[in-house]
């Protein structure tokens, strides 16, 4: 169980990292370039965002929510397994 651990925790941060780092860079970046681009071309690059954005953000935050989810209920029972042993021991 402890290499499913390690694998739910990494996964929630890569997915974690891709959710707020595509926010950031879509908010600095691509935002402030598209204001500088003549309106024809602005508006043509304005529709294939919100044709990929609703296609891949929900389905990187759904996974980074499940993955926590995931990571915490194995830490519970890594945690509880653990507090069992010790209660044993020490009764």
């Amino acid at each position: 169980m402890d290499w499913l651990t390690a694998v739910a925790q990494w996964l929630h941060v890569f997915f974690g990292i891709f959710w707020f780092g595509g926010t950031l860079y879509a908010t600095f970046v691509v935002l402030p370039a598209m204001s500088r681009l003549p309106p024809m071309n602005a508006r043509a690059m304005s529709l294939e965002l919100q044709r990929q954005i609703p296609r891949i953000i929900p389905w990187v935050a759904f996974a980074t929510i499940i993955l926590l989810l995931l990571f915490a209920a194995l830490l519970l029972a890594v945690v509880g397994a653990f507090l069992g042993r010790a209660k044993m021991r020490g009764a």
